[in-house]
C-alpha cells in the first residue's frame, strides 16, 4: 500500500505557488509524482553553470512549460487525491541528478546525497545496529562531546538513537555554539538555511533563505529540546586536560565549572565539537592597548556602545565584516575600512529575502519537492564546486586561476559583479577562501559618502587614529575587529592533552574537523586576521 495524497488547494493559489518553485526540484519532484523519468526531457533541461541563479537559467518559455506540466501533475492530486507511485529506484534517482544539476555526478558522491535528502520514509543516517550489544555492553560506554552548537546537538542526537551513554559539556549557560555566542548587527547564515540544517529535522518555516541569528539559535534550541539532548548537557563546564590511558582504553577528562571548582570525568570516547568561530583573536597591532575609544571583535560585540554619528574603524572585512559594516554605515558619521588581503564575493539574489507563503506552500505540500530542494542547495553551494578547487599543475594562467573549470567560474563571477558592482574584479583564484555573499544594501552601503575603504593594513594604532602603512592616519572614535578567530590547532589548542598517542589522535581530529588554509599560516602572525573583499574596494573606486 502506498501512501495516499490529497491536495487542498485551488487554481489560482496552485498556479501562483509554482511561480516560486526551483524549476530543477520541481521537475525531479514531477518524476517521483508521476513515476515518469520520461519527463527528464532534452527541452526542459537546466542549464550548465546556471544552477546557482533562482530560476537555474531556464528561459521563460521552458519556465511556463514546467509550471504547466506541474499544474497537471498536482491538480490530479486534488479532490479524493490519489496514491503516490512506488519510489523511483537508484538509477532514475542518480539519473535525476545528473539532469538537474547538468552534469555527472560522481557516485561515490550517491550514498551521501541520498543520505542528505531522505527520500525514503526513514531517516537514512538513523542509527541502526547490525548486532545491538548487550544492554550491560551499552551501560558500561561512555562518550564525552565537547560542545553544544550544531555539531555537538547532533552528536549527541546520533548517540541517544544507538543507546550509548554520553555527556555534552559546554562552556556557555545554553546550546547554540556560535549562533550563540555571535550577536553583531546584521548576523546571519551565509548558506542558505533548507541546506543548513539537519537533514532529519528540516524546516519549512525558515522566515528568510539566509536567516538571522535569533532564527538559527531557536531552530538548535528547538532541537535540544524536542530531542531530549538538555538534560545530558553539564552547562558553563569547560574541558581542562584530557588524559589517555592506552591499558585501559579510556580518557581522564579534567572539568572546570563556572565557580571555578573542578573535578574529573572518565569516558571512553571524545567527540570534539568546539568549533572554529567561537575564539576571537585579536590582532597584534601596535598601540591596540592605548586606543582611548571602545575597541572589540565582532564576535564579543559591545552592545553598551552607542556607535551613533561616531567616527569608526573597522580592521578586516570577512565574512562577518561584509555584514555588519552595512548597518553600521548607516548610523556612523563616517566608517572606514581597513584591509590587507581580498574575499571572493558571491551575488545572491536570495541573501536578506523572505521566503513567500507561496515558497513554504511548495515546502510542506509538495512530496519531494523540500528534499530535492536541499539536494540543489547542497550540490551548488558545496561538493559541486569542488573539481574548480583542485590546483591542475599544467593549467598555463595560474596567476589568476587553478585550472579550468575554475576560470570559468571565476569569469562568470567576475561578470555577475561587474553588472551588480560596477565593474568589480579580482586578481586571485577563487579558492579557500570563504565566499560572502552580497546584496543591494551591501552596495548601497559600499557607495555612500560616509565609508572608506583603505587598502593596506593597519601599521599601528595610537590614543584617537590608526596609522595605513603608507598613508596619512585616520581619526577614529571606536575602533572593531571584524574578523580573526583562533584557528591554529583548532579550538582544542587551550586543552592540555597528555600522552602521546592521545596528542596524535587529537591533531588527527583536528587535521579533520578545522579547516586551515596552508595560506593562513604564512601570513606574519600580527596580521592574520586582516582580510577584506575586493568588490568592496573596486566598488569605492
Amino acid at each position: 500500500m502506498h501512501e495516499h495524497l490529497r491536495l487542498d488547494v485551488d487554481d489560482d493559489t496552485l498556479r501562483e505557488a509554482l511561480t516560486e518553485a526551483n524549476p530543477p526540484a520541481l521537475l525531479a519532484a514531477l518524476v517521483h509524482l508521476t513515476g515518469d523519468p520520461d519527463l527528464l526531457r532534452a527541452d526542459l533541461r537546466p542549464q550548465p553553470g546556471h544552477l546557482r541563479e533562482p530560476e537555474a537559467g531556464f528561459t521563460a518559455e521552458q519556465l511556463a512549460e514546467l509550471r504547466a506540466l506541474a499544474f497537471s501533475v498536482l491538480s490530479s492530486y486534488r479532490g479524493d487525491g490519489r496514491d503516490l507511485p512506488p519510489p523511483p529506484d537508484e538509477a532514475t534517482i542518480t539519473r535525476t541528478m545528473n539532469f538537474c544539476t547538468g552534469e555527472n555526478i560522481p557516485q561515490e558522491y550517491v550514498p551521501m546525497m541520498l543520505g542528505e535528502m531522505s527520500l525514503a520514509a526513514n531517516d537514512t543516517y538513523g542509527i541502526e545496529w547490525h548486532h545491538r550489544p548487550s544492554a550491560e555492553a551499552l551501560a558500561g560506554f561512555r562518550v564525552l562531546i565537547i560542545g553544544a552548537g550544531m555539531s555537538g546537538i547532533c552528536a549527541a542526537i546520533r548517540l541517544q538513537e544507538a543507546g550509548i551513554p554520553y555527556i555534552v559539556v559546554e562552556k556557555n549557560a545554553r546550546v547554540g555554539g556560535t549562533w550563540l555566542e555571535n550577536t553583531y548587527p546584521g548576523c546571519r547564515v551565509d548558506v542558505q538555511n533548507h541546506f543548513y540544517s539537519y537533514s532529519f529535522e528540516p524546516n519549512h518555516d525558515w522566515p528568510e533563505y539566509y536567516s538571522r541569528r535569533a532564527d538559527l539559535q531557536g531552530y538548535f534550541e528547538g532541537c535540544a529540546d524536542k530531542y531530549a539532548v538538555r538534560e545530558h548537557i553539564r552547562f558553563e563546564t569547560e574541558v581542562v586536560s584530557a588524559r589517555y590511558d592506552a591499558e585501559a582504553k579510556g580518557w581522564t577528562i579534567h572539568l572546570r565549572q563556572a565557580d571555578g571548582s573542578e573535578y574529573d570525568l572518565k569516558a571512553n570516547a571524545i567527540i570534539s565539537s568546539v568549533g572554529q568561530l567561537n575564539r576571537p583573536k585579536m590582532p597584534g597591532l601596535r598601540g591596540l592597548e592605548s586606543f582611548e575609544g571602545p575597541t572589540f571583535h565582532s564576535a564579543r560585540w559591545e552592545h553598551q556602545h552607542d556607535l551613533t554619528g561616531k567616527r569608526v574603524a573597522v580592521v578586516g572585512t570577512g565574512a562577518s565584516a561584509m555584514q555588519f559594516a552595512p548597518e553600521l554605515a548607516e548610523q556612523v558619521e563616517r566608517l572606514v575600512i581597513f584591509q590587507r588581503s581580498p574575499n571572493w564575493a558571491n551575488y545572491s539574489a536570495e541573501y536578506a529575502k523572505q521566503v513567500s507563503d507561496n515558497k513554504k506552500w511548495l515546502l510542506k505540500n509538495v512530496p519531494y519537492y523540500s528534499k530535492w530542494y536541499r539536494f540543489i542547495l547542497f550540490w551548488r553551494t558545496s561538493d559541486g564546486a569542488y573539481p574548480a578547487l583542485q590546483v591542475d599543475p599544467e593549467w598555463p594562467h595560474p596567476e589568476r586561476s587553478l585550472n579550468a573549470a575554475n576560470d570559468m567560474m571565476r569569469q562568470r563571477v567576475r561578470h555577475a559583479l561587474h553588472l551588480f558592482l560596477r565593474g568589480a574584479t579580482h586578481t586571485r583564484s577563487l579558492s579557500h577562501r570563504r565566499n560572502a555573499h552580497r546584496q543591494t544594501r551591501e552596495r548601497a552601503a559600499c557607495h555612500a559618502k560616509n565609508v572608506c575603504i583603505e587598502v593596506m593594513c593597519v601599521k599601528n594604532i595610537d590614543a584617537r587614529r590608526l596609522q595605513p602603512a603608507h598613508k596619512t592616519s585616520q581619526l577614529s572614535d571606536s575602533v572593531l575587529i571584524g574578523e580573526a578567530v583562533q584557528r591554529k590547532g583548532g579550538n582544542l589548542a587551550e586543552v592540555e592533552v597528555v600522552d602521546a598517542i592521545a596528542q596524535d589522535a587529537f591533531r588527527t581530529e583536528t587535521r579533520e574537523l578545522y579547516f586551515e588554509p596552508a595560506a593562513f599560516n604564512e601570513q606574519p602572525r600580527e596580521l592574520q586576521s586582516l582580510t577584506l573583499g575586493s568588490a568592496l574596494v573596486k566598488a569605492v573606486d
